[in-house]
């Protein structure tokens, strides 16, 4: 148990701490990066102590955050809905009375999470609720559920479909909602599925949120949720923000700049304030994000800002930059000249520390 955590910890670090580079444009940054990472690690490992010196701590009093007494089943995965709270209402915020905010929820079980968005985010009289479960058989969920809408006085705000998500999300309109919450199929096949047809239904600007990232990371990738959504970073990554990653995960759907062309080029790439256009007869352009002009580069300038774009990493979405890159001239000149922003541009780490870190906490004692 706790091998598992101090090996997310290792991971998450390795991944998001950059190394100090020779480039003077960003060295600030990264020193400012460093120091937030080790204080998050530090408050990191803290949390887990204090977590796990309570396993049997009693449950929180989940009734302070409804309204009504509903017919919820307390269980880990309420406890772990109702430690998300806080950060719902925060992502969720802008979205909280709005006339015709539309939200959708694939697997409602007994509407645990579904009842607390009617209550608290869906609070228009025009606020929709859309709810999908199979409701498995031998199991009261489609009662409880049912039950616990008619409670909430909001059953007229919700429409309820029973069926497999796959199926059923084919037949709602596209860029209709503006929350959609994936909680169904935990295997990956299920859950990629969901996710590129839920993103179809999305709004710009809407908000996705997978359920699970981290689901028991014991099993194989193909029976959880996690080489799914990473999946779908993947292939996304260019028309997405990732607003919250841990359990959950909550990413925001952008407008893509290509959509300004009147003949769509083969794609663009966000490169920190910049969008390079990736054209079919292969003269690619550099544009600012208003997309009103190209910036002049030369064919070597080409060059290193789409080794920047390939260096991509599967599950993030975050360009890299690698060392070599970062100490080069020819780079750091480009990078001055167009004052690059390298806000979503991660910097190549020192893995030697946690690696040896890793190999000191886990290796077998020679003993």
């Amino acid at each position: 148990f706790y091998q598992n955590k101090l090996l997310f910890l290792i991971a998450w670090i390795r991944t998001h701490v950059p190394q100090v580079c020779h480039n003077p444009l960003i060295v600030e940054n990264v020193m400012i990066r460093n120091g937030l990472a080790f204080l998050l690690f530090v408050s990191l490992i803290s949390s887990f102590a204090l977590a796990d010196s309570g396993e049997d701590r009693p449950a929180p009093d989940w009734t302070e955050h409804y309204s009504k007494p509903y017919d919820f089943t307390f269980d880990n995965t309420f406890r772990g809905f109702i430690d998300a709270i806080p950060v719902w209402n925060k992502i969720l915020h802008p979205f909280k009375g709005k006339p015709d905010i539309h939200y959708l929820e694939i697997g409602v079980n007994q509407g645990r999470s579904s009842i607390w968005v009617l209550e608290n985010i869906l609070t228009d009289p025009s606020a929709r609720l859309t709810g999908i479960d199979i409701f498995p058989e031998g199991t009261d969920f489609k009662e409880r559920y049912l039950s616990n809408l008619k409670l909430s006085g909001f059953a007229k705000k919700a429409t309820t479909i029973e069926g497999f998500s796959q199926i059923e999300l084919r037949k709602l309109p596209l860029n209709s909602f503006d929350i959609i919450y994936i909680d169904g199929d935990h295997r990956a096949t299920g859950v990629l599925a969901d996710a590129v047809l839920s993103f179809e239904l999305l709004k710009t600007g809407g908000i996705l949120i997978f359920d699970d990232y981290l689901w028991l990371i014991q099993l194989p990738e193909d029976l959880r949720p996690q080489v799914a959504i990473d999946s779908f970073f993947t292939v996304y990554r260019n028309s997405i923000e990732v607003v919250q990653r841990g359990y959950q995960v909550f990413v925001r759907k952008l407008e893509s700049p290509c959509d300004c062309f009147p003949i769509p080029p083969i794609g663009c790439s966000p490169v920190g304030q910049y969008v390079y256009v990736w054209n079919w007869d292969g003269g690619n352009e550099l544009y600012r994000q208003d997309m009103s002009e190209p910036v002049t580069l030369s064919d070597k300038e080409k060059q290193f800002i789409e080794k920047l774009i390939k260096s991509t990493r599967f599950g993030r979405t975050e360009l890299f930059l690698d060392s070599a890159i970062s100490k080069n001239e020819d780079f750091i000149n480009l990078s001055k000249r167009l004052k690059l922003d390298f806000t979503n541009i991660e910097i190549e780490q020192e893995r030697g520390f946690f690696e040896k870190l890793r190999r000191r906490l886990f290796s077998p004692s020679s003993d």
